[in-house]
């Protein structure tokens, strides 16, 4: 599964990044402790995952 996130993640390019950046921003900033927002249990866990990319803790 990582190697496909990597994957789609090369194929962007730096300014696609910037504007999907730039719009999720605006989305999370917009929707912040609406029905939208994203539940702490879910947030929590992508943070956990996102710290220990590589398997390694950080």
């Amino acid at each position: 599964m990582v190697d496909f996130v990597d994957f789609l993640a090369d194929r962007e390019s730096t300014a696609q990044k910037t504007e999907l950046a730039a719009l999720i921003a605006e989305y999370a900033s917009e929707n912040a402790g609406t029905e939208f927002d994203l539940d702490e249990e879910f947030e929590k866990a992508g943070i956990d995952h996102l710290r220990t990319i590589d398997g390694v803790p950080q």
